[in-house]
């Protein structure tokens, strides 16, 4: 399998499928390391992050793989609240056009959430990550970014804009949902 991440591909990458044994998570990181391995080889500046969905008690085969990856500064996990302030920094990068080269993993898409309820997305950060990109201060914003409220940003908005902006500023996307649809908490 080939599966080109560049920017002029545009390129996002969906795994569904009965996730018995892990077979479908397996799969998904499979591809998600060997984009890292590749990226490494290449001596490319690639930004690796898993957002892990599972619950924490759940075992999963590839845990003990990315503590050591992460361990030596290959990646970043991030777990709980955590995804939500990343997704605001990562759609406030992309929306100004300085996001970095990044592959992203998310592992049990269907099992987030945040994003399942569509809860509003941690607003402090927006505004004062737009206000320090931008060099103005969040009163000068008036209250917008980006053509929507910072209020107004949920964990659904976000990923589906990142999904559909994120691949032309070198952001890409490996999902693992269990079926269709499930993407974006229902919303396909």
């Amino acid at each position: 399998i080939n599966v080109s991440l560049s920017e002029e591909q545009g390129e996002n990458v969906l795994l569904f499928g009965l996730n018995k044994n892990h077979q479908v998570t397996r799969t998904a990181t499979q591809i998600f390391l060997s984009a890292l391995y590749s990226a490494r080889a290449a001596g490319r500046d690639t930004d690796f992050v898993v957002l892990d969905c599972f619950s924490a008690d759940e075992e999963v085969p590839y845990q003990q793989l990315f503590e050591k990856l992460e361990d030596e500064g290959e990646l970043r996990q991030l777990f709980g609240r955590e995804r939500g302030e990343w997704l605001v920094e990562l759609g406030d990068s992309v929306r100004n056009d300085q996001a970095n080269e990044t592959v992203v993993l998310i592992l049990g898409q269907d099992k987030w959430r945040e994003l399942r309820n569509n809860r509003e997305l941690p607003v402090k950060e927006s505004a004062d990550v737009a206000a320090s990109t931008l060099g103005t201060s969040p009163s000068f914003l008036g209250g917008s970014f980006g053509g929507a409220r910072p209020s107004q940003r949920t964990y659904r908005t976000e990923l589906q804009y990142l999904l559909e902006n994120g691949s032309e500023r070198g952001v890409h996307f490996l999902l693992q949902v269990d079926k269709p649809q499930n993407l974006i908490g229902g919303q396909t």
